[in-house]
C-alpha cells in the first residue's frame, strides 16, 4: 500500500515539474504587449499597473537597432537609404527584460527593453 501511494506522488510531482518547465517561457509575468492593428500602436502594460500606448511610427523610428542607429544618427549625407517600412507584424518576448519588435519589411533586430519603452512614452 505504502508503494502505490509513494508511486502516486511521484507520478504528481512530476506532473508539476512538466507545468513548470512547459510555463517557464510563456508570456512574462511581469509586462505584457499587445499589437493594436487598428490603431497601429503597441500597447504594453506594465507590472506596476500602469498602461502605455505607443505609435508603430514613433517605434520604428526609435528602434535601438546597430543598423537603425546609423539611418537615424549621423553618416553621409549623399548616401540613400531606403525608407523603414513602419507596419508592426508581431513581436517576441527577449526574456523578462525586453520584447523584439517584428516589422513588415522583415526587420527584427531592435531589441525594446521595458525601461526604453518607458522613456520613449514619456517623450512622445
Amino acid at each position: 500500500m505504502s508503494r502505490l501511494r509513494h508511486e502516486k506522488a511521484r507520478r504528481k510531482t512530476s506532473g508539476i515539474e512538466r507545468e513548470r518547465k512547459s510555463s517557464r517561457w510563456d508570456v512574462p509575468k511581469t509586462n505584457t504587449v499587445t499589437n493594436d492593428a487598428e490603431r497601429q500602436a503597441l500597447i504594453v502594460k506594465f507590472k506596476d499597473g500602469s498602461a502605455v500606448e505607443l505609435p508603430w511610427g514613433l517605434l520604428r523610428d526609435a528602434c535601438p537597432c546597430a543598423e537603425c542607429k546609423e539611418l537615424h544618427g549621423p553618416s553621409d549625407p549623399l548616401k540613400l537609404r531606403p525608407m523603414p517600412n513602419k507596419t508592426l507584424t508581431g513581436f517576441e518576448y527577449a526574456g523578462n527584460y525586453a520584447v523584439t519588435l517584428i516589422w513588415a519589411d522583415g526587420h527584427r533586430f531592435g531589441i525594446y527593453a521595458w525601461p526604453y519603452l518607458r522613456e520613449l512614452a514619456a517623450s512622445k
